[in-house]
């Protein structure tokens, strides 16, 4: 039977109610891309969403930044590698090079022996040393030496927190000062006053040696004299009265 309406039904033509399509899209040229929006306003920021050049360079430059200062980090570390170790060291460890500049320019007297070592220059390269020996203390920086005999020192003081300052007072009036900076400061002054005190001691038994000789050689008597050890007991001369003869002798 036909209809009235035409082939195309009641829809149009070659469409019944159960094949209309999907509707028609409301962005016919596709989707917009992304875009962040103000969570304030709902509206896209000026620019569309897109990042402004200075924030690039903004993230460029601290980026940079963190290199530059990681490389500097790792040069510092490689340099601070290639130092010689600590410039603190005892006599018997002074570095070959130490022991020819004391040498070359004649710190050391002969037979005198170093207790203690101290190079504070930045390259161990000996423009800044202080040292003692068994005979004196010794500080020597940019070619001026300062010497000073264990029996001149009348006072060692020492000051400074995180660079040990040593200073030396002399009898005489002659001040000395030097500064150690590397880890093994502390051994240093320790083994400074370690030796003034055995100089102290050595000193007080010279003293105390002198002394004795010169009251015996005061009490030796002259020449042609009778020492007193050399008179007998029963020789002894009562007060007032004679020399007495041996024992069961006569006037």
């Amino acid at each position: 039977m036909k209809t009235g309406l035409g082939s195309g039904g009641l829809f149009g033509a070659g469409k019944d109610e159960y094949s209309r399509g999907a509707p028609p899209s409301p962005f016919p040229s596709g989707p917009p891309p992304f875009q962040t929006r103000d969570p304030y306003s709902g509206q896209p920021p000026a620019g569309g969403g897109k990042s402004s050049p200075a924030l690039k360079w903004l993230i460029g430059g601290g980026c940079g930044c963190l290199t530059l200062a990681g490389l500097a980090v790792i040069g510092l570390v490689i340099w601070l590698g290639s130092l010689p170790e600590s410039g603190t060291v005892p006599g018997g460890q002074i570095p070959p090079s130490a022991k020819q500049f004391l040498a070359e320019h004649k710190l050391l007297e002969p037979g005198e022996t170093v207790i203690y070592f101290n190079d504070d220059s930045i390259r161990m390269n000996n423009s800044d040393l202080c040292f003692f020996t068994d005979q004196r203390i010794v500080y020597a920086k940019d070619g001026v030496v300062n010497r000073m005999a264990w029996d001149n020192v009348d006072k060692i003081v020492n000051s400074g927190d995180w660079i040990m300052t040593i200073s030396v007072a002399g009898k005489d009036g002659q001040h000395l000062m030097c500064e150690i900076s590397s880890s093994g400061d502390k051994d240093f002054y320790e083994a400074l006053l370690r030796t003034r005190e055995e100089k102290n001691k050595d000193e007080e038994k010279a003293l105390m040696e002198k002394e004795r000789k010169a009251k015996a050689g005061a009490a030796k008597p002259a020449e042609g004299a009778t020492a007193v050890e050399d008179i007998a007991p029963d020789q002894v001369k009562e007060p007032g009265g004679d020399p007495l003869l041996e024992k069961g002798g006569e006037k």
